[in-house]
């Protein structure tokens, strides 16, 4: 089918954002003698676990609040000083928002969303923005999507998602979608079976469109 709207998540496609979270998470973690490496993250990661199950494997009775307080207090800081706009990014938005409606699809607190694009007016291509405190379920559970697709009320063979993860990969497959998955450093080594499309860069999103829209 015509592919006539794009669900675009957010971390790691429109912004480089996953190894700000690891400096965050690693950082909390090992203050309270948890530490861990970045293959073992970007495991958990792909398969939508975190900071649970590296408490649990360290074997710490901590209080889980407030550990992810101070690493959402540490990442909300990091964000303050970088710029995490992926290149490349900002033109395949703006472009491919003006032909196709365009919903954001991201288990991002929305408070770091609008901090991230305070200076880039990005969200304003898109028609509607569902970030984690929008689903009682994250991907790779499909929830985030279905509510993505019923704010636009479109039917999902017409509908495309552009992920950069296993769990995101999962998530948009289970919600029906067809997921066409953009290569990051971070997430290089992951299967993505399933997908559509694998590319190396956010620049190719626009020609796989152009061959399938």
């Amino acid at each position: 089918m015509t592919i006539r709207n794009v669900l675009w998540d957010h971390d790691g496609v429109i912004v480089d954002t996953e190894p700000v979270f690891f400096e965050a998470t690693s950082q909390v973690l090992a203050e309270v003698g948890a530490p861990f490496g970045q293959a073992r993250w970007a495991e958990l990661q792909a398969r939508g676990e975190g900071i649970v199950r590296l408490v649990e494997e360290a074997g710490l009775s901590t209080n889980i609040r407030e550990i992810r307080r101070r690493r959402d207090e540490i990442y909300g800081s990091i964000l303050a000083e970088r710029d995490v706009l992926i290149d490349g990014a900002r033109r395949v938005v703006e472009s491919v928002t003006r032909r196709y409606p365009s919903v954001m699809v991201t288990t991002s607190l929305r408070r770091f969303v609008d901090q991230m694009h305070g200076h880039t007016g990005l969200l304003d291509h898109f028609r509607h923005v569902v970030t984690a405190e929008d689903c009682a379920r994250h991907k790779p559970h499909p929830e985030p999507y279905l509510k993505g697709l019923a704010l636009i009320d479109a039917p999902v063979d017409e509908c495309v998602a552009i992920e950069d993860s296993p769990r995101g990969l999962a998530a948009a497959r289970a919600a029906g979608l067809r997921c066409v998955v953009v290569r990051s450093d971070f997430m290089d080594a992951a299967d993505f079976a399933g997908a559509e499309a694998v590319l190396d860069d956010i620049s190719d999103f626009e020609a796989f469109l152009d061959a399938n829209g």
